[in-house]
């Protein structure tokens, strides 16, 4: 299915009639539509969805409110609608190489499909629409290459379910709920008005719970995705601290060296600097000291303390020792040893520009630590508040689980009920007999639905590595994409180790994304038309090259691209130039579409 013509006509931004025409060049698979942020490239890709869908529960959703379809076509006061402002008409016109849609909207939404001249309305068009393109692929052949990681949220029930509509398999989902509700109503064709009521409430009961636990375990896995993350930054950031614990231990080692250079700097300024300057004086008091083999005190000083020390004894009867302690030694001063003084005197090893630079050198130091600590003071403060969040975070999973637990518990009792309403006895054999074929019907389904997914699976898997492959850098170490059971995924590292994709980055994550969409692109062999607004995302330029180089020009035989000026003045976008058939520039004033004919302009 190849995109000829699509026709915009006062639908959101696009006023009046805004026609893109695409030729089908074989090998020139690319089509741009350039334009600035805000200039009507999302409006461009909801049209489109629009177009093909119809006003979707998804498309209802503004910010985090649904709106009603009525409120959608003609805007509400936070919300200007999709006919254009002041316009009462719109019309969304996709021609293919294989059918024509017309989608008008006024009061309400109207839909015809032409097919060979033949035309279709409404429901029975929805269907054969439905059957080209199934609206459960949208997120694989519509999206922003800046949210493409968002596709690999690949824990979650959509995700399997959009896998399961590329195998075929929704078709068993959607007859098993079929046969279910036929059995509720034999049921309730065998039930008393008093037991029918019962049954009514207790599955009414029963949808609310289950919406209830879906919301919870979306809550549940949010929080547990924010704990993880608060937890890395906590760890990086207790890293840094034991860095900045180590600096001060180095600073203070490094202050103690500082004193002690200080001291002996001071001790040669006032004592042994004279002596430096004026060698003659320092060579007379070493010969001086040499001359005598005790300097002491002076001698006066001796006769009074011995007059002291006579005195006391007369008026004290303390033992003669102590009087002699408290007389001659109460001051503390002791005879100095002329072999004490000589080497305070040895100034051969004294240099002073050595000591000077070691100063010097050890002052920079320092100042530069205390400049490290300083930009750090906030460091312990941020560790603590993060603590608090993750003691907030781990509080509420608590609770939450808790909840969790007591809502399943919950459900598994309501069912328990209803199954026992179903278990009595029918007054009507004929709706037992049928009932049972019901139940019958529904088991088989359900392996035929196991059955064919076991077999299917492996070749999905297998064009998804492909691609991966083709994508992946060297410096990513995943060996393997493995699709598993219920179609859970996982890494296969190296050392054929299961890792979460959670554990990839966001740029490892979108190369997973891209090889996904590949892969069911090529899986489903229709060649549905891909459109991708901010193509290069946020990847770096290695992987940028690859996307451009190796997944846009085999992706599908018609891929949109939406991108920015910006974007596309990279050089790594010459790499598509020789796949570009169309060119058209948006702007913000009428007319709103034009034909580009500059080459990447």
């Amino acid at each position: 299915m190849l995109i000829k013509n699509i026709t915009l006509e006062n639908i959101f931004l696009y006023e009046n009639v805004n026609k893109f025409s695409f030729s089908t060049e074989e090998n020139k698979n690319i089509i741009l539509i350039i334009g600035e942020n805000g200039f009507g490239k999302t409006s461009f890709i909801n049209a489109l969805k629009i177009g093909f869908h119809g006003i979707t529960k998804d498309i209802l959703k503004i910010g985090n409110k649904y709106i009603s379809k009525h409120e959608f076509i003609k805007g509400n006061e936070n919300f200007e609608g999709l006919i254009t402002k002041n316009k009462h008409h719109a019309k969304i016109e996709i021609e293919t190489d294989e059918f024509k849609i017309i989608r008008e909207f006024n009061n309400d939404e109207k839909l015809t499909l032409i097919i060979e001249n033949e035309q279709f309305f409404d429901l029975e068009a929805e269907e054969i629409i439905e059957s080209y393109f199934p609206k459960s692929l949208n997120k694989f052949f519509f999206f922003d290459g800046e949210k493409i990681q968002e596709l690999s949220n690949f824990e979650n029930e959509e995700f399997k379910k959009m896998l399961e509509s590329v195998l075929k398999l929704d078709i068993y989902d959607q007859t098993i709920q079929d046969l279910k509700n036929l059995l509720k109503k034999y049921i309730k064709k065998s039930l008393d008005e008093n037991t029918l009521q019962k049954l009514n409430e207790l599955e009414n009961e029963k949808e609310n719970l289950k919406q209830i636990i879906e919301s919870l375990e979306k809550r549940y896995k949010l929080l547990k995705e924010t704990l993880k993350e608060k937890q890395k930054e906590e760890k990086f950031f207790l890293n840094k601290s034991s860095k900045i614990n180590k600096l001060e231990k180095e600073l203070s080692k490094k202050k103690e060296e500082f004193e002690k250079l200080i001291n002996e700097f001071k001790q040669i300024i006032l004592y042994k600097l004279p002596f430096l300057l004026n060698p003659t004086l320092l060579e007379k008091i070493k010969v001086d000291i040499k001359n005598y083999d005790d300097l002491g005190i002076n001698k006066d000083i001796i006769i009074r303390k011995k007059e002291e020390f006579l005195k006391r004894i007369k008026e004290n009867h303390k033992e003669i020792e102590k009087i002699f302690d408290e007389v001659f030694l109460k001051e503390k001063k002791g005879f100095i040893s002329s072999s004490n003084i000589l080497p305070l005197l040895d100034f051969e090893k004294i240099d002073l520009n050595e000591l000077l630079s070691k100063l010097s050198n050890l002052k920079f130091e320092i100042e530069e630590m205390e400049k490290s600590k300083a930009s750090n003071t906030d460091l312990f403060e941020e560790i603590y508040n993060i603590q608090k969040e993750i003691f907030q975070l781990e509080n509420d999973i608590k609770n939450l689980e808790n909840d969790l637990f007591n809502s399943k518990e919950k459900l598994i009792k309501i069912e328990k009920e209803i199954k026992q309403i179903s278990k009595i006895e029918f007054k009507n054999r004929l709706i037992q007999e049928k009932i049972n074929t019901v139940n019958d019907s529904i088991n088989v389904l359900k392996e035929i639905k196991l059955s064919l997914k076991s077999k299917k699976r492996p070749r999905l898997q297998k064009l998804i590595n492909e691609k991966f492959q083709k994508l992946k850098k060297d410096n990513f170490k995943i060996k393997e994409i493995a699709l598993i059971d219920e179609f859970d995924i996982y890494l296969i590292n190296e050392n054929n180790e299961k890792l979460s994709v959670l554990s990839a980055s966001s740029g490892q994550k979108q190369i997973i994304a891209t090889s996904l969409i590949w892969g069911v692109s090529e899986y489903l062999g229709k060649h549905i038309p891909m459109v991708i607004d901010t193509p290069l995302g946020r990847l770096d330029i290695e992987n940028q090259i690859l996307i451009l180089k190796e997944f846009y020009p085999n992706a599908s035989k018609q891929v949109i691209m939406l991108p920015t000026p910006s974007e596309l003045r990279a050089e790594e976008f010459e790499l598509l130039n020789k796949h570009i058939s169309d060119r058209y520039c948006l702007t913000p004033t009428l007319p709103k579409v034009k034909k580009c004919e500059q080459q990447n302009s």
